[in-house]
């Protein structure tokens, strides 16, 4: 059974890919960024009810990293450490110790279309224009996994299994990373932007 499952997941999948390889060949690189958030978004939410050490939200392909000193670096967040993050500005990577990094803001959008559990590609929008901070999560607690554009996050330290429940028990939402905020010791507040059917 399993294997005919993971063959029915690769020809759902297969043809929404081929379809983001030709777009890219056309559209300008800041659509075809948005299209493969949106694929990606689609692919988190399944796995979303799975466990709250292993959240999976959507990761946009654009983050802006504050640094405490002053300044900014901007590009595509591709890995992150308690100790560092790395971001991808076209081909060229930059490493940045996260003793340096204030925050990072992600670039949003007000609608995306995606493909829901249930198979049927809708629009989604922000519920009700809410965020949600997640706050005092130990630097180890979020892994950026770049190959899906979504970063998977432990809720264990912050949630109970019934908060969590609360989290997730809305159906067909999408949740969405706006803010990584870095504390003087090191863990992190998230304020993630749940989208759903309107």
């Amino acid at each position: 059974m399993r294997h005919i499952n993971g063959y029915l997941h690769l020809s759902v999948a297969r043809p929404l890919y081929l379809t983001l390889m030709v777009v890219t060949l056309i559209l300008p690189a800041p659509v075809v960024s948005l299209l493969a958030w949106s694929l990606a978004a689609a692919q988190a939410r399944p796995a979303a009810a799975a466990s709250r050490n292993a959240w999976p939200v959507a990761l946009p392909a654009s983050a802006t990293v504050r640094l405490k000193q002053g300044g900014s670096l901007s590009g595509q967040l591709v890995a992150l450490t308690p100790t560092a993050l790395t971001l991808a500005v076209g081909p060229q990577r930059q490493t940045v110790a996260m003793a340096k990094v204030s925050r990072i803001d992600f670039q949003q959008s007000n609608d995306l279309w995606v493909t829901l559990p249930n198979g049927i590609r809708q629009q989604v929008r922000p519920i009700r224009g809410l965020s949600l901070p997640l706050d005092a999560l130990p630097g180890s607690a979020l892994r950026v996994d770049a190959a899906s554009a979504s970063a998977i996050v432990d809720l264990t330290p912050v949630l109970t299994a019934e908060q969590f429940a609360k989290l997730t028990h809305i159906p067909d939402v999408v949740h969405v990373l706006q803010r990584l905020q870095v504390a003087a010791d090191g863990s992190l507040g998230l304020l993630v932007r749940p989208y759903g059917v309107q």
